[in-house]
This record gives structure tokens, sequence and C-alpha cells, in this order.
């Protein structure tokens, strides 16, 4: 026998407490996981923005050398190491 806090005086079986129990246990456990299907949703969606940003990007960048006229590859040699003065 146990006392419920919000009928007082009254006398509640254990069974029923425990019954109201684990109503409130599926509501959280509902609650904690939608919580993680969003999270999971919201992370995917993050993700595939930053991958479909980053391969636009990288598509501009590499248009725009290919496109670039002859004389700044003349002026900006490369395998030249520039850090020193040879």
């Amino acid at each position: 026998m146990c006392f419920r806090m919000d009928t007082p005086k009254k006398i509640v079986n254990h069974e029923e407490v425990q019954d109201d129990s684990m109503h409130f246990l599926f509501i959280y456990g509902g609650l904690v996981g939608g919580m993680c299907m969003f999270s999971l949703a919201a992370a995917f969606k993050i993700f595939t923005a930053g991958l479909s940003s980053s391969a636009q990007l990288h598509h501009q960048l590499v248009s725009s050398l290919f496109r670039a006229p002859m004389r700044f590859f003349e002026l900006n040699p490369t395998g030249i190491p520039h850090l020193n003065n040879n």
C-alpha cells in the first residue's frame, strides 16, 4: 500500500501506481525518440547541404580556372619553390 500525492488520505493499490508510472515512461520515451529522430534528420540535412554547396563551389572554381587566360599561368608558374631565392 502507498499513498498518492494528488489525492490525500486515499490508499491506492501498488499496481495502479505502477501503471501510471509506465504511462509516463512511455510518454517520456516517445518524446526522447522523437527528439533523436529530429536530430538525425537535421544532421542529415546539414550534411547534404554542405556537400551540395562544396560540390557547387568546386565546380565554379574549376570552370573559372579552365577559362583563365594563358597569361595567368605564365605569371604564376607551378613547380618552382617560392620560399627560397632561386
